[in-house]
């Protein structure tokens, strides 16, 4: 039986192609892109100084800024002290159901937000990670927060 020369390179194509598309990876979870740059003092605005403490953490809404809108659907932005002058800060709003618009609330429990709707947990030491207690499987949209320890200044911004 006489193989034809073409028949390696078209099997190996075969096999290349059915590889790459058995391996399809699932989408990546997009998080809507919502335009956030505010700058707080922790030292000097008695709004904001509960945030001095290890472990607190505030959600910061629109009103408490007087900004239009302030994170996704206006869920504000919730803003966790880490401890050793690193903060976190998460989009108020569950990654869950997304393109719904579901805020999450704090928790009794220091440094964990709630789900009302879907009742997934997040947890902020863990960078925003949902638990096992519910559906979710994305973790809480993360801004970048910078903080100046001199002057109690803390910039959160995307």
């Amino acid at each position: 039986m006489k193989v034809s020369k073409l028949f390696f390179p078209f099997t190996v194509l075969f096999i290349i192609l059915l590889i790459t598309s058995a391996c399809k990876r699932d989408k990546e979870h997009e998080f809507p892109f919502v335009p956030v740059s505010f700058t707080i003092n922790i030292y000097t605005d008695p709004a904001f100084i509960m945030l001095q403490a290890q472990g607190n953490s505030q959600v910061i809404s629109y009103y408490d800024l007087g900004y239009s809108s302030l994170g996704y659907g206006n869920n504000g932005v919730i803003i966790y002290n880490a401890g050793g002058g690193e903060f976190y800060a998460f989009d108020a709003t569950c990654p869950y159901d997304l393109p719904e618009i579901n805020a999450v609330e704090l928790s009794e429990i220091s440094g964990i937000a709630v789900c009302p709707k879907c009742k997934s947990r997040y947890v902020f030491p863990s960078y925003g990670m949902p638990t096992i207690a519910g559906p979710a499987v994305y973790p809480m949209h993360e801004y970048n927060a910078y903080y100046n320890q001199n002057t109690g200044d803390l910039t959160i911004r995307n």
